[in-house]
């Protein structure tokens, strides 16, 4: 009802909801915005864990789905600490910050709203690395932000679909491939691109 009436009031105001069921809100938003927080803890044995990427790409691709890919995705990436509440909790690596936000863009993310990004100078690797993160993010945004689909792809082997997340798109008859390894250990994989342009 919220939504209805500032869309009679303002249709041009567009509504953001930042949740963990984005599907949920599909009919009141016009940016969806999940935040999949991964979790990195240190457990009882001493051995650092952190939930898998995989979660971000599955939830990326769910709230697409939910919107008919009509709603714009954007990502709230977890580069901070649970430690205010659990003492075992640890922060992400650059790498699996990187990971996280790459994740998101080979899926279709066109945003990101950092949360607690002061957080970001507790440790030197993410002081130094997310504004490189952004940095990258923007030279490349021609790219990401191009209205053009993902050009089709084929990557082998097949099996490597399951844990890479992907993407292909053209600007000014330049190709940026993105490939994203949801794994912990290195793959090796090749990306076809069907059909590849003439004029690159």
């Amino acid at each position: 009802s919220a939504y209805s009436h500032l869309m009679t009031l303002d249709p041009d105001h567009p509504v953001m909801v930042i949740s963990r069921e984005p599907g949920r809100y599909i009919q009141c938003a016009d940016i969806l915005n999940p935040h999949p927080y991964l979790g990195a803890m240190v457990n009882e044995n001493g051995e650092r864990i952190m939930r898998p990427h995989k979660i971000i790409r599955n939830m990326c691709r769910e709230t697409l789905d939910a919107g008919q890919n009509r709603k714009m995705l954007m990502l709230t990436p977890g580069v901070f600490s649970y430690g205010f509440q659990n003492r075992s909790a640890d922060y992400p690596t650059f790498d699996e910050a990187n990971c996280m936000f790459w994740t998101a863009i080979a899926e279709g993310c066109k945003g990101f709203t950092p949360y607690i990004y002061y957080e970001v100078f507790a440790r030197p690797d993410l002081r130094l690395g997310v504004p490189f993160i952004y940095e990258v993010i923007e030279e490349l945004s021609p790219w990401l932000l191009t209205e053009e689909a993902s050009l089709p792809f084929k990557i082998t082997p097949e099996k490597a679909e399951e844990s890479v997340s992907a993407r292909v798109l053209r600007h000014n008859q330049s190709l940026l491939a993105i490939v994203v390894n949801l794994e912990k250990t290195p793959q090796k994989l090749s990306l076809h691109i069907d059909n590849l342009p003439e004029k690159l």
